[in-house]
C-alpha cells in the first residue's frame, strides 16, 4: 500500500521529502505541457511515483462546473464526458495516457463517474478505453 495526497499540499519540495507518491490533481483540469511534466520528474527522487488523474474531458460533460478552471476551448462541447465513444473523448484519453505512460508511472481513475446504473458497465467502459 502506498500513501500520498492529491496534489502537492505543502509545496512540491516539502512534499517530495515526506511522501513517495502523489496524485497529480492539475491533470484533471488541464493537461500539462511535456516541459512541465519533465520538470516535475527531474525534481523528484528516482523512486517517486506520479499518478495522473484523467482529464475531465473524458469523464465530465462540458457543462460541469469543473470546466471553470479549463483554459482552452472545445469545438464540440457535447462530445465530451461520460466516456463517450467520440473522437474528442478518445483523443483526450490518448493525450492523458501519453503523459501517464511516457512520463509518469501510473494513471488514476479517481474521477470515474458512473455511465449507467450498473457499476460493471462503468468498469467495462473504462477497461475498453485503457486499451485504446
Amino acid at each position: 500500500m502506498k500513501i500520498g495526497c492529491c496534489g502537492f499540499s505543502k509545496g512540491m519540495k516539502t512534499y517530495l521529502t515526506r511522501f513517495n507518491v502523489v496524485e497529480v490533481q492539475t491533470t484533471f483540469y488541464q493537461l500539462p505541457t511535456i516541459k512541465t511534466v519533465e520538470k516535475w520528474y527531474s525534481l523528484a527522487p528516482q523512486d517517486f511515483e506520479f499518478c495522473v488523474k484523467a482529464w475531465q474531458g473524458i469523464t465530465h460533460q462540458a457543462t460541469s462546473p469543473t470546466y471553470k478552471r479549463f483554459r482552452g476551448s472545445l469545438e464540440k462541447p457535447e462530445n465530451y464526458g461520460f466516456f463517450q465513444q467520440t473522437d474528442e473523448v478518445i483523443r483526450a484519453w490518448k493525450e492523458t495516457k501519453k503523459i501517464a505512460l511516457h512520463y509518469m508511472q501510473n494513471m488514476c481513475y479517481s474521477n470515474v463517474q458512473r455511465v449507467s446504473n450498473q457499476p460493471m458497465k462503468t468498469w467495462l467502459t473504462l477497461s475498453g478505453f485503457s486499451k485504446k
